[in-house]
């Protein structure tokens, strides 16, 4: 009687969670509202004129074909192409990974997938992140389906489960060029598991999946080669300490502290092992695959990160924690016992209300800033976008009739160009015609708005900035001394002219920080004749 009091108990906690878990998506899906400027980057890099447009775009992204592909595919559709109709899509994602969790958790042996979905399916910047219309959502639903297909083959190998395993890793390769890292540890810790339990002539095959979505990012060479020419801009010093900082702001202390003792409680299950030898139909092989492709995976991230010095922000991680989560779920299968519910009960009470407050924040606010713009920017005004990456988002959301430039300003693009970022910062004049373009303006008898980031520094000095010097082989710190430079000199040029007036950019809901914009507007100072003047100091 009380074995299925027990049970009856697990599957109410597996219930709350999963219903839990569906409320936080739906939380995102009703509060992201516009899309931010990553998001727009990918809406726009599918919607270019033509496919070879398209593929000629990958030079300039992170990520293969396939996700640019399908999105293109959606938004064809014109019903489907609006802010709510893509975000439908990414409800479709998030829920589709939330069933995917419990299902290879149960075809993996679990009885209940209690931890697993707590762990997962409860965090804000997973579910973030696989909601929104970026690849991150569909690579994970990819990559977990290729590790079940090949645990599978493993317990019960099959034609089938190899080809599942197949496809599902070429999917994965073919939505994120990261994801070939874990193929290769699942065919790693899969072929390496078999030989040690004796399967020398078993062990190859399961390397197969792995080979053959190699093969298919051989296309990628060139490509990958064009992308060298700039990815270096993105290479910088990597500070972990600032990486669990934000990791513990986004998520809040708790998630991090809910995550240790589920840690704490899988060793001590680890140590204490049920002695009465009951484990799950998988147990004695899928374990330690589950486990090994977690070590592997988390250490093949974090030594990726070190080796090509990009900042390791949060979201890089969730492979590596979706495999964590389902190994801990695995571990404590060992052992029955009823604390492992009572902790998720726990966790989950815990940790609602940073997860929603994360989760109901709106993206971004740039489309209120767009409004603004429409409404009160003239046809002789000048709009400032200050720093450079805001365009993708903007453009998506500006029809007024005012022209607008970056900082510094860079030649108008649909997406993302860190290579004419890169060729800005190998200009003679690092400024370029910024002063000149205001000056015209001014003379012309317009405005100047700038757009600019909340949480950007604005610099209090009242001296022009020194032009910073690049190295001979440009990186990050060059990447990061000239954004500074640029961001700094428009300040300086628009106080050596003009006065500001900010406008109040209100919007229904809290706003993310990182695209919560502000808007103000610089007009010419009155009795300053030589105000205007001051601009063209060089």
């Amino acid at each position: 009687m009380l074995s299925e009091t027990n049970a009856r108990a697990e599957r109410l906690v597996v219930a709350v969670a999963l219903a839990w878990a569906a409320l936080l998506n739906l939380c995102f899906f009703i509060s992201a509202g516009p899309l931010w400027r990553d998001e727009a980057n990918s809406v726009q890099q599918a919607c270019l004129p033509n496919w070879n447009t398209v593929r000629a775009s990958l030079q300039y992204d992170s990520f293969p074909i396939l996700y640019p592909a399908i999105l293109r595919a959606w938004a064809s559709i014109p019903p489907l192409s609006g802010d709510l109709a893509l975000r439908s899509m990414g409800l479709l994602v998030g829920l589709g990974l939330l069933v995917s969790i419990c299902r290879v958790c149960r075809l993996l042996g679990s009885r209940a997938p209690i931890t697993a979905l707590v762990l997962l399916a409860v965090d804000p910047i997973l579910i973030s992140e696989t909601c929104s219309i970026r690849p991150y959502g569909l690579t994970l639903l990819a990559l977990l389906w290729a590790f079940a297909s090949l645990g599978m083959c493993l317990v019960r190998p099959s034609k089938r489960w190899y080809l599942a395993a197949t496809i599902a890793s070429i999917v994965s390769v073919q939505l994120s060029y990261n994801s070939a890292f874990f193929i290769a540890v699942f065919g790693l810790a899969a072929a390496g598991l078999t030989l040690w339990r004796g399967g020398r002539r078993a062990a190859p095959a399961l390397l197969i999946p792995g080979v053959f979505a190699a093969l298919t990012l051989l296309p990628y060479w060139t490509v990958l080669e064009r992308a060298g020419e700039w990815v270096a801009l993105l290479h910088y010093r990597v500070d972990w300490t600032q990486f669990f900082a934000s990791y513990a702001k986004e998520h809040s202390i708790v998630s991090p502290i809910v995550w240790m003792l589920f840690l704490a409680l899988a060793c001590l299950t680890f140590v204490f092992r049920n002695r009465n030898g009951r484990t799950s139909p998988a147990g004695p092989v899928i374990v330690p695959y589950a486990v090994g492709v977690a070590a592997l995976g988390l250490l093949s991230q974090v030594l990726f990160v070190e080796l090509m010095k990009v900042p390791p922000f949060p979201r890089y991680f969730l492979p590596a924690l979706l495999f964590i989560g389902i190994a801990l779920q695995l571990v404590l299968e060992q052992r029955r016992h009823t604390s492992h519910a009572m902790l998720a009960v726990a966790a989950l009470i815990f940790t609602a209300g940073p997860a929603w407050s994360w989760l109901s924040l709106q993206r971004t606010s740039v489309d209120r800033v767009a409004q603004l713009l429409e409404r009160e920017a003239r046809a002789e005004d000048l709009v400032i976008l200050s720093p450079w990456f805001l365009h993708p988002s903007f453009q998506r959301y500006y029809r007024g009739s005012s022209d607008w430039i970056t900082v510094p300003g860079l030649p108008h693009a649909p997406i993302t160009r860190y290579d004419l970022f890169m060729k800005a910062m190998l200009r003679n004049d690092p400024a370029g015609d910024l002063a000149s373009r205001l000056d015209k303006t001014l003379n012309r008898g317009g405005r100047l708005w700038l757009v600019y980031q909340a949480i950007g520094q604005v610099p209090d000095q009242d001296h022009p900035p020194d032009v910073p010097s690049s190295s001979s082989t440009l990186d990050g710190e060059d990447y990061v001394r000239h954004r500074s430079y640029w961001e700094r000199e428009i300040w300086f040029l628009l106080r050596s002219c003009c006065q500001p007036q900010e406008f109040p950019v209100s919007a229904s809901r809290r706003v993310w920080d990182e695209e919560r914009l502000l808007l103000a507007l610089w007009s010419p100072m009155k009795g300053e004749g030589e105000s205007r003047l001051k601009i063209q100091r060089k």
